[in-house]
């Protein structure tokens, strides 16, 4: 578990939890530590770039595969469903002339 501030952040490094305010703020002022931590920052922003787009690619593979499946599906049925002739297009004509 990542801790969420820079005194919870101190504790789980090991430092005494009784000086866990002043020591942790003494910490973040040096630059040395600044600089880490933004470097740890980008790292992780990066990696969940990078786990987003990796996810999102997926996803946009996986509906292409539905649509190639589906059109081509569309493409087999019989010409006389896709034009009106067949039996449901009978069945219509039977419905509206009723």
């Amino acid at each position: 578990m990542v801790p969420v501030n820079a005194t919870k952040a101190y504790v789980s490094a090991g430092y005494s939890d009784n000086s866990r305010r002043g020591g942790a703020a003494r910490l973040y002022a040096k630059a040395t530590v600044c600089a880490r931590i933004r470097e740890l920052q980008e790292t992780l922003c990066a990696g969940t770039i990078a786990r987003e787009i990796t996810s999102r690619n997926a996803r946009i593979t996986a509906l292409q595969k539905r649509w190639d499946i589906l059109s081509a599906a569309l493409d087999l049925a019989p010409a006389t469903a896709r034009h009106g002739h067949g039996r449901c297009a009978r069945r219509r004509q039977r419905v509206a002339g009723a």
